[in-house]
């Protein structure tokens, strides 16, 4: 009776120690609530295009029915990165409804960049990221 009380208190403290150990994660490691890889800060906002992505090829299951925000860097004519917003209840209705006929409109935006928890890999000029905006405006 002895040796199973010490072999119960002892697998007691081993689920304890095990458990006090676990990382802390408080935040996400992949989408919207993940960590801040880059800001394009709102005082120096960029030039790109926005659309709403839907799904053209039954194969394509990459964030369908999202805002897409597409951005060509200065620096690098082939370097074209897309941004996949998290919060587009900052869109303005009026471009919303816009997007919806499948238009493409030139914005000016900022925002904090992060990590989308689906990897899409392309060509190393081309990234694809999700994006919560601070800023938004038809150009």
């Amino acid at each position: 009776m002895r040796n199973v009380l010490k072999i119960l208190l002892l697998f007691g403290i081993i689920i304890l120690v095990i458990n006090s150990c676990k990382k802390d994660d408080t935040t996400d490691s992949c989408g919207c609530n993940s960590i801040i890889l880059g800001t394009i800060p709102e005082l120096e906002p960029v030039v790109g295009t926005i659309s709403f992505k839907i799904a053209l090829d039954p194969n394509d299951t990459y964030y369908n029915n999202k805002y897409w925000i597409g951005y060509y860097y200065d620096y690098c004519v082939n370097c074209y990165h897309s941004y996949i917003v998290c919060n587009d209840a900052l869109i303005p209705s009026e471009l919303k409804h816009e997007l919806s006929n499948g238009a493409v409109v030139n914005i000016i935006f900022a925002g904090h960049i992060k990590n989308p928890c689906e990897k899409k890999f392309d060509i190393p000029e081309r990234s694809f990221l999700r994006i919560t905006l601070t800023k938004i405006e038809k150009q």
